[in-house]
């Protein structure tokens, strides 16, 4: 079990990981696979940090992860070009603030303020309701 504290967060950081998604190069994928210290494949961003599934946004109709959760948990908000090329398993999500979210499944993805290599990914099991996305690696259109 990772056990975190987790209550302080320098707002830089905050800062880079709400807008890091907007600094993409345009021709970079949505996604990537990379491997974390269990040798399992799983879901990242184009720089290649982990993405993250909430229990809680299950059947909702929009993300619940608001606020200081959205801080801690930075949802992957896409750009209008980037919409173009999302394709299943791929989708998106419109948060209450009217941006669009990059969905796994059907399901919002995130990132975590914490993880800082890549393949890390200590917010996973965090309260039981944070999940990395395990995957496949193959020749695919989002990988």
């Amino acid at each position: 079990m990772k056990l975190l504290s987790y209550a302080i967060v320098p707002a830089c950081m905050l800062v880079v990981g709400l807008s890091a998604h907007a600094m993409k190069p345009k021709e970079a994928p949505l996604t990537t696979v990379v491997k974390n210290s269990d040798g399992k494949n799983i879901l990242a961003d184009s720089f290649m940090r982990t993405l993250y599934v909430f229990d809680n946004d299950q059947n909702q109709p929009m993300p619940v992860c608001e606020g200081t959760c959205a801080e801690l948990w930075p949802p992957y908000l896409l750009t209008d070009a980037e919409m173009t090329a999302v394709k299943a398993p791929l989708g998106t999500i419109v948060r209450k603030s009217g941006k669009v979210q990059l969905t796994y499944n059907s399901r919002p993805v995130y990132t975590w303020a914490y993880d800082r290599t890549k393949g890390d990914d200590t917010g996973d099991m965090v309260e039981n309701i944070w999940h990395i996305i395990e995957v496949q690696p193959k020749n695919s259109i989002f990988y």
